[in-house]
This record gives C-alpha cells, sequence and structure tokens, in this order.
C-alpha cells in the first residue's frame, strides 16, 4: 500500500493495526473522495476481499466520527479472524471457560472487592447454598435467573432477607454475568429481564437538635459516640470510620481512601469535626482514632445509647450519613458539592436527600397556624 502525503491521518494508522494479522485492513479511495475500508484476506489459498460498506471522509472536521468508524472496522476484522480460527481448529476459544464452575468465578470477583463491599460476598453465599456449591458458566439460563430470583423472593418470605436485600444481590448476581459478557464467554445477559422490585425505604435523619441530644447523653461507648457525631459532620461511611487514623488528618483536612470506591478524597473539617478528634487524641494512644473493635460492637453500643437519647426514630450507625447530607442542604450547600463531598458517582444518589429536605419543609409549612 503507498502511503503518501495526501493520505489522510486516520488512515496511515492502519499499518499498524495490520501488524501480526492474517487479515489485513485496507483502503480504497472512491471517487466521491471518501474512503472505503474492505479487508483483505487469504483463506484456503484463495485470496478473498469483504468491503465492510464503511467509508471514511478523511478531513479534519471529520476525525473523530472517522475514528470511531476505524474502530469498528478493527474490531469487524478482528471478530473474522477469530472466526476463521475457531474454523480452521474446529475448538470453541471460551468453550472450556463456559464448563468452568459459575460459583468459583463469582467468588474470584468477590476476593477483588473490597472487604466493606459484604452484599457481594452475601451474594456468592446465597448463589453456592442455591446451587449447592456446583453450576456450570453454560448452565446459566434464563430459567436458572428466574429460579434464582424465586429463591431471594423465598427468603424474603422467611424474613431472611428484605425484599431491598433481595434486590441488591440479583443485581450483583446480574453484574457478574455482565463481566462474563465482557470478557467474551458468553454471548449476552440471560437475567437482563430478571428483576426484584426496590421499595423505596425511609432514609431517617437527625435534626441539629437531635445531634445536640446526643453530644449531651452520657455514653457507656465514648468512641461508638464521637464516631457517630464525627459521621454526622463528615458523611463517612463506617467503614471509612473503622479504618480512619490520625495520620489522614493534616490540619483541617481529611485525607482518606474510601473503601468502597477505593478513590482518595480530601474534605475540610467542620469545627465540630475537629472538636471530636481533639477529644480522641486525649482518650487513645494508638494511631486509630476510633477504638471500635467491630461492626456488631459498634451496632450494640449505637441502638443502646439512642434508646438513651429519648430519640424515636429508627436510627442505624449509616443515619449519620443521611444527617450530613441533609444538613449540608439545609444549609444551602449545593447539590453538585454535597454530592462530591459524600463520595456519589450519580448525582441521582444525592437527589434523594434533596427530596427529603423538600419533604421537611412541607411539614414546617403544614404546621403554620390558621387565621
Amino acid at each position: 500500500m503507498n502511503y503518501k502525503k495526501d493520505i489522510p491521518k486516520i488512515l496511515k494508522t492502519i499499518r499498524k493495526v495490520n501488524i501480526k494479522k492474517k487479515i489485513k485492513l485496507r483502503y480504497k479511495k472512491l471517487s466521491s473522495g471518501y474512503y472505503s475500508l474492505y479487508l483483505d484476506m487469504w483463506y484456503n489459498g484463495i485470496r478473498q476481499y469483504e468491503f465492510l460498506k464503511i467509508y471514511i471522509k478523511g478531513s479534519r472536521n471529520n476525525y473523530i466520527d472517522d475514528d470511531n468508524k476505524l474502530r469498528l472496522a478493527i474490531s469487524i476484522r478482528d471478530k473474522k479472524e477469530l472466526e476463521l480460527l475457531q474454523q480452521d481448529t474446529g475448538f470453541e476459544l471460551s468453550s472450556w471457560r463456559k464448563r468452568a464452575n459459575f460459583i468459583d468465578y463469582f467468588n474470584s470477583i468477590v476476593d477483588k472487592k473490597p472487604k466493606s463491599e459484604r452484599a457481594w460476598r452475601n451474594t456468592w453465599l446465597y448463589i453456592k447454598k442455591f446451587t449447592k456449591g456446583k453450576i456450570e458458566i453454560k448452565g446459566i439460563d434464563e430459567k436458572f435467573c428466574e429460579d434464582f430470583k424465586d429463591y431471594l423472593l423465598k427468603n424474603v418470605t422467611l424474613k431472611n432477607l428484605s425484599q431491598n436485600t433481595a434486590n441488591l444481590y440479583l443485581s450483583k448476581f446480574k453484574a457478574s454475568l455482565n463481566q462474563l459478557v465482557k470478557e467474551k464467554i458468553i454471548q449476552y445477559n440471560p437475567a437482563r429481564d430478571v428483576h426484584i422490585r426496590y421499595i423505596g425505604g425511609n432514609r431517617e435523619f437527625l435534626t441539629l437538635d437531635e445531634i445536640k441530644m446526643i453530644k449531651n447523653t452520657p455514653a457507656r461507648n465514648i468512641h461508638v459516640k464521637n464516631a457517630f457525631i464525627f459521621s454526622c459532620f463528615t458523611g463517612l461511611r463506617l467503614s471509612d470510620i473503622l479504618s480512619l487514623t490520625f495520620n489522614q488528618i493534616e490540619g483541617e483536612y481529611l485525607i482518606y481512601k474510601q473503601q468502597k470506591t477505593n478513590e482518595f478524597e480530601r474534605i475540610k473539617l467542620t469545627e465540630s469535626a475537629l472538636a471530636i478528634i481533639n477529644k480522641q487524641k486525649e482518650l487513645v494512644k494508638s494511631d486509630k482514632v476510633f477504638l471500635i473493635s467491630n461492626e456488631k460492637t459498634l451496632r450494640y453500643n449505637l441502638n443502646k445509647f439512642v434508646k438513651d437519647t429519648g430519640i424515636k426514630k429508627h436510627i442505624t450507625f449509616h443515619s449519620a450519613r443521611h444527617t450530613f447530607a441533609t444538613l449540608c442542604l439545609t444549609y444551602d450547600i449545593d447539590l453538585y458539592t454535597v454530592s462530591k463531598l459524600l463520595g456519589h458517582k450519580d448525582i441521582k444518589s444525592t437527589q434523594i436527600y434533596a427530596k427529603l429536605i423538600d419533604k421537611k419543609k412541607d411539614a414546617a409549612v403544614d404546621k403554620l397556624p390558621k387565621i
């Protein structure tokens, strides 16, 4: 092929993508000035051409569009080369992987997730119990997916799970199948149309007055109390609270790596949050900020403590994160900034808190006296 100076820049890259390929991607200039892409291959001793009906304009203004078309052509070429290889060998390249145990495959995904993402391991346990420990990947079809959904809903009926938790576990199962599609082990996700309805829950949060009640109530475990208040003013998840060290505090800033997203965050600490840090420095001599042995201990002590305050709401540790979000919005921090402070990837997750604030405002208006 003659690479002249007048050849568009985008087409000069074809030379590189043809290296070590049996099927070559070529182009032919048309009378219209466009370039037609085609495949040039030898098969069974015969040279064959296949025009792809993909046309490159070659102008600077169309570079992005041309680049996308070229990528498509390369993808078609690679798929064609794989098909020919399978015909020559009589062997489907991914067939051995389809015979692998899906339970082991799912577990390999779980092992790559942070320990804080318990939903993945719990999903694995339910799949393992449902299949009695073995199901080949090729055995995952629409019927299996529907049966697994029914199995989760049966556990909802038995009150082993909430419906929203069943929804979460099904989503993890579907995500694993999407990964199989991405790795080209299966062609499509058989659970694509399988759903468990999510029931919108009530996200409990505390008002500023209720936070003051918590602050002024004596606690049996001061570390749990301080950790909860700290989360109310930072939005930190429980997993990040348990791993928090003083080394992550730099002046009035907290710099840490989120356990859930595995991304670094930098947030400015409020006076209330800094006051908690200073209190903990007086209480502990280790590097860890809050001396809490495990989540079970934290939940037990938090439940006892909330009852002592007289607050009637169903408060969990995650309610502190909800409290932080609603406080930010109440004091006119914009939705986008709150989303960043919470580490949300999608602002839709943050918009839920805006709706909570709207309900709070509506309730306040309803309390106005009649005349």
